[in-house]
């Protein structure tokens, strides 16, 4: 999904609607292995809510496995905050 909705890789990306559509075809069609299947449900809901592309997905699987944790992420990216739920420690606050 990364590769296929980047802009910059490929001028007539894939829209994150319909990557999201590929990957419930070869989910349905193929057996694989989660960590959790809330986290992928949730992964799948980031990415459909927001219409996450390109380098924005992993973001996504990043945040759903974390909250399956429950976990706070420790991170610089400030772009976390846009998934609500999340608990965010915004490592740009300290002084390394």
């Amino acid at each position: 999904m990364r590769l296929s909705t980047n802009a910059r890789l490929f001028p007539d990306s894939t829209s994150a609607g319909d990557a999201l559509e590929f990957v419930h075809e070869v989910e349905s069609a193929a057996r694989f292995v989660s960590a959790s299947p809330w986290a992928w449900s949730r992964f799948l809901e980031f990415v459909s809510e927001l219409a996450l592309v390109g380098n924005d997905v992993p973001d996504a699987l990043i945040a759903a496995q974390a909250l399956d944790h429950g976990a706070t992420l420790a991170t610089f990216d400030q772009g976390f905050a846009r998934f609500s739920e999340l608990q965010v420690l915004d490592l740009s606050r300290f002084d390394f």
